[in-house]
């Protein structure tokens, strides 16, 4: 989804605000545990938290838990939940395939115009953020994680419906801007630690 304000658009799941449908990578209706605020900051601290391994491979992040939680004001007690989560997507194959990749990049963002198909608009500047994305031999591989938590399996094929234009748009967007071959894409729902790729067809 596109959010419009005044000319610019904010890719990020779906808000809506007084008729404003503003994007959000954290944002979803079926989260028992976290709602509305809580749920895009813990959103934030997972984030961050899988950011800063990737980067530094570091071992023990709990400090860095610990202040990121306090950070965005939320309980300290959630610190092992928000490793458990780190550490559990860190084991996955794709972080491990991202590892050993050619090139990576994490919260990558972008900046790019779209053109209205109404000459009386002007057009529209849409920016967002890409969780994880790196190179291997045959092409990018291009992954924006979520946290909504889900509770089965069916709720987790609609979420991947759901957010699946999201990740088709940032590989469409990372092959126009880089001119080299998106080959995969897909979302990593952190709860409950499965990756979903998505079927993407380029025009």
């Amino acid at each position: 989804g596109i959010a419009e304000i005044d000319g610019i658009a904010e890719i990020d799941g779906i808000a809506e605000i007084d008729g404003i449908a503003e994007i959000d990578n954290q944002n979803s209706t079926s989260v028992p545990r976290f709602q509305g605020e809580t749920h895009l900051l813990w959103g934030e601290v997972i984030h961050r938290l899988l950011e800063t391994s990737m980067q530094r491979s570091v071992g023990d992040c709990s400090s860095l838990a610990e202040g990121l939680l306090a950070e965005y004001g939320l309980d300290i007690g959630l610190r092992d939940e928000a490793l458990s989560i780190v550490r559990s997507v860190g084991a996955s194959d794709i972080w491990m395939r991202a590892q050993k990749s050619i090139r990576v990049f994490t919260e990558f963002p972008f900046q790019t115009l779209y053109e209205n198909t109404n000459p009386a608009e002007l057009p529209t500047i849409i920016r967002g953020v890409i969780d994880l994305v790196f190179k291997e031999p045959d092409g990018w591989i291009i992954i924006d994680y979520k946290t909504d938590r889900v509770n089965n399996r069916k709720e987790l094929h609609e979420l991947a419906g759901f957010y699946g234009n999201q990740v088709r748009f940032y590989a469409d967007i990372w092959r126009h801007s880089t001119g080299e071959n998106v080959k995969e894409l897909g979302l990593y729902f952190t709860t409950p630690n499965e990756y979903i790729t998505i079927p993407h067809i380029f025009s």
